[in-house]
């Protein structure tokens, strides 16, 4: 593919959204679509993320490469992701297929992403005029939790997109912001957070600019191993007591808006994503929450260079007393507390039978053995009268079917989601079908076809045509019915055109 005339050399750490709008000005802004059709073949809006996709083609048509892992968010997010999500990641962003790239890599689950704004920083934009000649977008200050640029520590300052269009369209450079002022800016971090949040800013360009070292610190299980240093480990376990009230008072180090309200909700009188970043991880998770965990421990730039420097690795402290060199019982003691187990195992649970957790420690193969062998069956107790529900249900079907028929104008579709909407209760109320047989029967025995719906939406059109004395004919009953893929025969069409004209010129037809 040729390369387009006249497209900007990438500048450092220039986004994507810069780099378009840049190529916008330059070839005298002919056109939003135009500009996006010869960069990426198509009108998208991935443009304007700061995980784009459509790069393949944006890089055969500017001729520059590796614009994913310089112009892109995606060196932020990839030591967070397991290989297999990494590589689908840069396959959605070289690709044309935009949809479920922020799924993937759970940005939309985290809920960060309605508190994105563009952010600049007013003393990069001095320093760009004055080296480059030109302001534009830098990626580190677009990455979630920075709040304070980290080259030059002053509060970055983010503008409000278009509420009609978000940030589609809007081919501006900061340099256009700070000239015209038109556009509304958001204050800048309160002065109280200020030093928590450049911190903050530090460790997460840091890590960004190398994502190699967060991923060794990641495999040696650095988080445990800060905590571990601050006391908050004993014998191998985390104090849950005390990291889920240092949490608590965390919530004072941080401004209370934007992605700081959604880190530090409480759920139970507690902030719970700690503990969940400290279990081993199945799927991926947002890079804010541990870089929020190190800040609250105190870890900055200079202490995360130096624990990279070290290689340091969590390894947990050996228990005092093994459980395999425990002294073992006197067997009188260990025919006594099996007979008090299985005494009780016999009326309740295992867990909460006597001398259950002394035989876990001291006798788990006869424990497992036992209760593997004498299991039970869990009791279900249905307090849902089922018989009474499906009678009932049976009823209220009856009415709301009589509802639609009755409703006025042209015929609904007899649906599961039209009786549903009636009922006012939701389609999978009905899931229960051997438990529910009545109702699942009338069900089906009411619900329309495309072909039936269609006959009835015709008698319908044919009544009101001749109602309203206009001349019947295919076309205009096709029109009245709104019927444009026809589901019947036409002989059975021709039958109620030669019906309803019957009809309409006063013959009885026989």
């Amino acid at each position: 593919m040729a390369s387009v005339l006249n497209f900007p050399t990438p500048l450092p750490d220039e986004t994507i959204t810069s780099l378009v709008t840049r190529y916008h000005q330059i070839s005298g802004g002919v056109g939003v679509r135009r500009t996006l059709t010869d960069l990426f073949g198509s009108v998208t809006r991935s443009y304007a993320s700061d995980l784009p996709c459509y790069l393949s083609r944006l890089e055969a048509s500017s001729g520059f490469g590796g614009l994913a892992d310089s112009h892109t968010l995606l060196p932020y997010f990839e030591p967070f992701l397991s290989p297999g999500i990494a590589r689908r990641a840069r396959q959605l962003m070289q690709s044309a297929q935009s949809d479920g790239l922020k799924m993937t890599l759970g940005i939309t689950a985290a809920g960060f992403e309605r508190f994105r704004v563009r952010q600049y920083c007013p003393r990069c934009v001095a320093v760009d005029v004055s080296v480059h000649g030109v302001s534009y977008w830098h990626v580190g200050h677009q990455a979630t939790g920075v709040h304070v640029c980290p080259v030059h520590h002053c509060s970055l300052q983010r503008v409000l997109s278009d509420p009609r269009f978000g940030y589609f369209n809007q081919f501006f450079l900061p340099s256009d912001v700070i000239r015209l002022r038109g556009r509304e800016e958001i204050e800048s971090a309160p002065t109280a957070y200020f030093c928590r949040l450049a911190k903050l800013a530090d460790i997460v360009d840091w890590g960004r600019s190398h994502p190699r070292a967060i991923s060794s610190l990641l495999q040696a299980r650095y988080l445990l191993f800060v905590l571990d240093r601050a006391g908050y480990i004993s014998r191998g376990r985390v104090r849950a007591g005390m990291l889920a009230e240092h949490f608590l008072e965390a919530t004072e180090l941080y401004p209370p808006r934007d992605e700081f309200c959604r880190l530090f909700e409480l759920h139970g009188e507690k902030v719970v994503w700690p503990f969940n970043l400290l279990r081993a991880r199945a799927s991926s998770h947002h890079p804010i929450f541990f870089y929020v965990f190190l800040n609250s421990f105190g870890v900055d730039l200079q202490c995360l260079i130096q624990d990279d420097a070290e290689s340091v690795k969590f390894c947990p402290a050996p228990l005092l007393k093994a459980v395999s060199q425990a002294s073992p019982a006197p067997h009188f003691e260990l025919v006594a507390r099996r007979q008090s187990f299985t005494t009780s195992y016999a009326i309740g649970p295992a867990k909460k039978a006597q001398n259950y957790t002394w035989l876990y420690r001291h006798d788990r193969a006869w424990l497992r053995n036992y209760i593997s062998c004498h299991a039970k069956r869990l009791a279900v107790n249905d307090n849902i009268d089922w018989d009474g529900r499906d009678r009932e249900l049976v009823a209220r079907l009856s009415r709301a079917l009589d509802d639609l028929y009755a409703l006025p104008g042209r015929p609904v579709l007899i649906s599961l989601a039209a009786l549903c909407r009636v009922l006012s209760v939701p389609p999978d109320a009905f899931r229960q079908q051997r438990k529910l047989p009545r109702s699942t029967a009338f069900i089906k025995a009411c619900l329309e076809s495309r072909h039936d719906h269609q006959l009835r939406k015709l008698h319908w059109a044919a009544r009101f045509l001749a109602m309203k004395n206009v001349n019947i004919t295919r076309s205009s009953l096709f029109r009245q019915a709104n019927i444009r893929v026809l589901h019947l025969a036409e002989s059975e069409v021709a039958s109620i055109i030669v019906g309803a004209t019957g009809i309409h010129s006063g013959h009885e037809i026989v």
